[in-house]
Formats: structure tokens, C-alpha cells, sequence
């Protein structure tokens, strides 16, 4: 007869009793041993212990208004003119370090060594001859930088 019953003679007394008695484990339906159950658990407790951390050093709140924004609102009331500023306020902006920021001042200062008395930076294209600053990174500083205005076309200014 080929039927398909559990002979009982086939299986331990007590793993008989465990089978027929117990619905199987999760963890037997899903192939995981005792040894991955702790790694997984030791994983996942490193990971909670991590993000704790990190909750911890930099606290985020629902209810806490966005910094940023106010931040941001404060440079752009306040834009500098790369003409008069100082190496401290040219390396907050941006994308700008100090590698650029002394950049930008020691091209300011050849500029105005060659041509004393001379605006360097009228609008934003002046920008671009600095070494390493290119038309994007110029685009991105526009908002937060403030240029000369232009005398009208026409009229006669001479340099004293």
C-alpha cells in the first residue's frame, strides 16, 4: 500500500509527539538556525544602538521649525560684494572653501595691482576667470552675492 501516513515507527518518540502536536516553528519554515536568529537579533541591536546615537547627538523634533530657511533668508539679506570682502565671509559661502576663498582674494589683488582703482568683479562672468570656479559653481553663489551698479551707457566718468 502506498499511502502516504506517518509511520510512527519511522520517528522518535518525542519528535512524534513535537510534529503532530506543534505547528512548526517560523524559523523552521524559513531555514534559520539558532546561529542566524543571533546574528540577526545582534545585528538589529547594533543598528537601534546606532540610530540611538545618532538621535541623540543631532535631536530631531516634529514640532522644531526648519533652520535652514531662516538661514537662508538671513544671507540673502545680507549679500556680499566680492570687491570689498573679507576672506571670513567669502569662505561661508557656498561651495566655497578656503582653497577658493584664496583664490577669489589673490585674483582681487592681482587685478588691482595691474589696474589700481578698477571694479574686478562687475557682474557674475568676472567670477568665472578665477581659477576653479566655473559657471556652475558662479551660478550657484548669484544669491548670495551682490555686484556694483553699472554706470548708465553714455555718460562720461573718468578715473582721479
Amino acid at each position: 500500500m502506498s499511502s502516504h501516513q506517518d509511520d510512527p515507527d519511522d520517528f522518535p518518540a518525542d519528535a512524534t509527539l513535537q510534529q503532530h502536536s506543534a505547528a512548526p516553528e517560523a524559523s523552521d519554515e524559513w531555514g534559520w538556525t539558532r546561529r542566524h536568529q543571533i546574528g540577526l537579533a545582534m545585528l538589529m541591536f547594533c543598528l537601534l544602538v546606532f540610530i540611538a546615537v545618532q538621535l541623540w547627538r543631532h535631536p530631531v523634533r516634529l514640532g522644531s521649525p526648519v533652520k535652514q530657511s531662516h538661514m537662508r533668508h538671513a544671507v540673502l539679506q545680507n549679500r556680499i560684494d566680492l570687491n570689498t570682502a573679507t576672506w571670513a565671509s567669502i569662505v561661508r559661502l557656498p561651495g566655497i572653501g578656503s582653497g577658493r576663498a584664496d583664490r577669489i582674494l589673490a585674483y582681487r589683488t592681482h587685478q588691482l595691482k595691474l589696474h589700481p582703482g578698477v571694479i574686478v568683479f562687475r557682474k557674475i562672468r568676472d567670477l568665472r576667470k578665477v581659477p576653479g570656479i566655473g559657471k556652475k559653481i558662479s551660478l550657484e553663489l548669484l544669491p548670495f552675492l551682490r555686484f556694483p551698479k553699472l554706470p548708465a551707457v553714455g555718460t562720461n566718468h573718468t578715473a582721479q
